[in-house]
């Protein structure tokens, strides 16, 4: 039974979508309201404001409410069937169906299986009523944004020691080339998605992840052509300190020392050069 309650749903909220149809502008007048939730207190997430211009912005504008939330027949709504975790990539699919499969395969969606509720879904990395285009620099995932929504998990402490995920993912991107090109503005620079992949994301330890060492080379191959076995030998999220990866430590300490010593005694040559000057003025100052 429980493999077909994806099905169940998917068909339930479609009957309920079209059962009940209401237009965006009804919706509106309740949830555009700024004051709405302090009008209807204890109202939770039904008291949700929406801005018209999020939803003007949003890729699902010229879709009805109704299509996402089902029996919202009068107020208060009857949550005949909330929208919780397990059933927000159910009802995406009913127009995203080729990418609910590949995330049906994903270790996040294995995991909510389990019943680990902080695995993300689509909502998570997309927004919810603020759906941008992967092109929108405001989008979460925007190729610059990707390491700051990927790591609103991954860079978390709690879930971490919960699950055993290891950390700073954001701080060792960043500290990388790849993290240090996206930072300065070259989104061609590989993020979280480009190696680890989109909605397909699977554990290194399975043979058809991208980030598996079989697959490791074919990965990096899609901006280095040239990548070999030896090209993926190094660690890509390294802690560069003293605890961590000592080699790129040492040298990072070494020509930070180098540079600052570089600096200062340009610093020194061009003030001795100053003061040079100004005494061989002085002196045919004198002379004349």
């Amino acid at each position: 039974m429980k493999r077909f309650m994806p099905v169940l749903v998917l068909v339930f909220l479609c009957l309920q979508g079209s059962a009940y149809p209401m237009n965006d502008t009804a919706c509106l007048q309740c949830h555009g309201d700024k004051d709405f939730a302090a009008r209807f207190p204890g109202t939770g997430r039904a008291g949700m404001y929406i801005s018209e211009g999020v939803m003007a912005m949003s890729v699902h504008k010229g879709i009805a409410c109704t299509q996402c939330h089902a029996d919202i027949k009068g107020y208060p709504h009857r949550a005949t069937i909330a929208l919780s975790k397990t059933t927000v990539p159910v009802m995406c699919s009913t127009c995203h169906r080729d990418v609910y499969k590949k995330y049906t395969q994903s270790i996040h969606w294995i995991a909510l299986e389990k019943g680990i509720g902080a695995a993300p879904v689509c909502t998570d990395c997309h927004g919810v009523h603020g759906i941008l285009k992967i092109t929108n620099p405001v989008a979460k995932v925007y190729p610059e944004n990707i390491p700051r929504t990927c790591s609103s998990c991954h860079d978390s402490v709690t879930l971490a020691q919960q699950y055993n995920l290891p950390l700073n993912r954001l701080t060792t991107y960043e500290n990388s080339f790849h993290g240090i090109a996206l930072k300065f503005g070259d989104l061609h620079a590989a993020n979280c998605a480009s190696c680890h992949g989109v909605h397909e994301i699977l554990p290194s330890s399975d043979p058809r992840s991208s980030i598996n060492r079989a697959n490791l080379a074919r990965t990096c191959g899609k901006c280095h052509p040239d990548a070999t076995k030896n090209f993926i030998k190094s660690p890509v999220h390294i802690v560069v300190s003293k605890h961590g990866e000592r080699g790129p430590y040492l040298v990072r300490v070494f020509y930070t020392w180098f540079i600052s010593v570089l600096i200062v005694l340009f610093i020194l040559y061009v003030l001795f050069d100053l003061i040079n000057t100004r005494r061989k003025r002085r002196r045919s100052t004198m002379h004349e």
